[in-house]
């Protein structure tokens, strides 16, 4: 096993008398040290944690259509994303268009019998939102609308 720079480099080849399993073993825990060397540079600022070859490659942007649907009405939008896009993304992109607060949109999806609220950090998938009945930006509302004429002004 060698660590340098920002590659990892690991021989098992000398460990021929090993069955599969074992190989494997010796494998993933191979991975975890260098894993937990990484983590270390980058605790130390030797290495950043955004750089992708650091961590073994960069993202995929193989683009995808999400199908989001409103819980009340039914209404689609269909979404164009990359595949490794998150919730958290979509919840700021849709509280800024449609006016919304993000805390206020839900995220749900349906697994076997039951459903599922999808975590910021899931990536995005075709669901349910909740937290807006339409997909159109709502009329500003006024709690106390209030109208002075003649307020006293010379």
């Amino acid at each position: 096993q060698t660590l340098t720079g920002k590659s990892i480099t690991l021989d098992l080849s000398a460990d021929s008398g090993k069955t599969g399993h074992a190989k494997l073993q010796d494998m993933r825990e191979a991975l975890r040290q260098a894993e937990k060397a990484m983590r270390s540079k980058a605790a130390a600022g030797q290495v950043s944690v955004n750089d992708p070859e650091a961590w073994g490659g960069t993202k995929s942007h193989t683009r995808r259509e999400v199908v989001l649907t409103t819980l009340r009405s039914g209404d689609r939008l269909a979404l164009p994303v990359e595949v490794t896009t998150k919730v958290l993304d979509i919840r700021n992109l849709l509280s800024q268009k449609f006016d919304v607060e993000p805390e206020a949109l839900a995220f749900v999806i349906k697994q076997a019998s039951s459903h599922r609220r999808l975590n910021d950090t899931d990536e995005i998938c075709s669901c349910t939102v909740t937290g807006i009945d339409v997909w159109k930006r709502l009329k500003a509302r006024h709690p106390h609308p209030v109208l002075v004429i003649g307020a006293g002004h010379h």
